[in-house]
């Protein structure tokens, strides 16, 4: 194919008559579709430094007689980010976006090119032109999302976490990925509904579970500790509080036993619960606890 390429360059070259012109911008074309057969081919192989060779090749070829193949460049971009050829994923990719190719790929890749290189900031712009162009995008949305927690913007993440919830209200991972965010910034009602959405759409979403059953571990934690800093005069409010931290105890056990059941090994769960059982004064529960732990 190479060789072939080349003699058709050469004939076009030397054919100053023009006798022979459309012929060999035929052949031309036929090497540029052969290339991207074998980027095709190559790409289904997981070879994909030679696929992006190949598509990079079908690219020039078809540029040569005055055609510009985006398909190929996008394509050649694509590989070359899978075969982690960065710069030259970034070169292609730059090319596409300049000439406007719809494919909203080119602002994932891009990013991902941004964040391996450590430019976070330049990741989120790009992330962002992306948005503008495709705003129905929902994984352009979920990139940006990513983005925004990678680096603690939470604000920003929150917005567009809610935009991808409204999108599809059927991934429990979105409703976590807020709460996570409304837990570390202690407003405790939002964290607490948006693991409870998760739940309800896995109910056997490990993390959803134990987050929960933390949440409210805790709220009980902070209870009991307001209630210890009483004065020791203030035996109803101190009554009130402890039995308030009981609660939120008893609260956070169903969670935290079925995030158990989902993962048994956990051992983070594990003491989880033996602190909560030994405050209950739930002994069997912690001899049982234990015994695990110590296999």
């Amino acid at each position: 194919m190479d060789k072939a390429y080349e003699a058709y360059l050469k004939a076009l070259e030397l054919d100053t008559k023009n006798e022979y012109t459309d012929q060999i911008r035929d052949r031309i074309l036929v090497c540029s579709e052969q290339y991207f057969n074998k980027g095709v081919s190559s790409y289904n192989e997981k070879d994909y430094k030679k696929a992006a060779e190949a598509f990079a090749n079908a690219a020039m070829t078809r540029q040569e007689v005055g055609s510009i193949d985006t398909l190929s460049a996008f394509y050649a971009g694509q590989s070359a980010f899978l075969a982690e050829d960065y710069q030259v994923a970034r070169k292609y990719m730059d090319q596409v976006k300049e000439l406007k190719y719809p494919e909203p790929a080119i602002y994932s890749i891009l990013a991902s090119v941004y964040k391996v290189e450590g430019d976070t900031a330049a990741a989120i712009v790009v992330i962002n032109e992306g948005r503008k162009v495709f705003p129905d995008d929902y994984s352009l949305i979920i990139d940006a999302a990513n983005l925004y927690l990678a680096t603690g913007q939470s604000q920003d993440a929150l917005d567009v976490l809610t935009l991808a919830i409204e999108k599809d209200k059927t991934n429990p991972s979105l409703f976590f990925a807020a709460g996570t965010i409304y837990d570390k910034m202690g407003n405790f009602e939002k964290a607490h509904d948006l693991y409870m959405s998760a739940i309800e759409t896995d109910p056997n979403y490990f993390d959803a579970n134990y987050n929960l059953g933390a949440l409210y571990f805790n709220k009980a934690v902070e209870i009991i500790t307001e209630a210890g800093n009483l004065p020791l005069n203030e035996t109803a409010k101190y009554d009130k509080k402890m039995e308030e931290g009981k609660a939120m105890m008893e609260k956070a056990l169903p969670y935290l036993e079925k995030a158990d059941s989902i993962q048994e090994s956990d051992q983070i769960t594990l003491q989880t619960l033996k602190e909560i059982y030994t405050r209950l004064g739930m002994m069997d529960k912690v001899k049982g606890v234990n015994e695990r732990l110590n296999n």
